[in-house]
């Protein structure tokens, strides 16, 4: 469950932490961040950008890096409400 999850909104350390916490198993930590990585290794040589920017781009909100923020071009809620319209 955290494999998917990792894969496919590359979110590693918080699908393994919520997986233990649910089991109250601390024995799963290793077997599930080798899983996770696994996972993210392979989403990342399919895809390099998370589905959740696939979306962004969908509605045509320009993504120059997924993990770059530029001040510049921040965009707000109120903008965005207007995009969707």
């Amino acid at each position: 469950m955290s494999a998917i999850f990792t894969g496919i909104g590359r979110i590693t350390l918080t699908a393994v932490v919520i997986v233990v916490e649910m089991t109250g198993n601390i024995m799963l930590i290793i077997p599930l961040m080798l899983a996770c990585s696994i996972s993210d290794s392979i989403r990342l040589m399919i895809l390099k950008i998370s589905i959740y920017s696939i979306k962004l781009k969908k509605i045509e909100l320009i993504i120059i890096h997924e993990l770059e923020v530029n001040t510049f071009k921040i965009i707000f809620a109120k903008d965005i409400k207007r995009i969707i319209n």
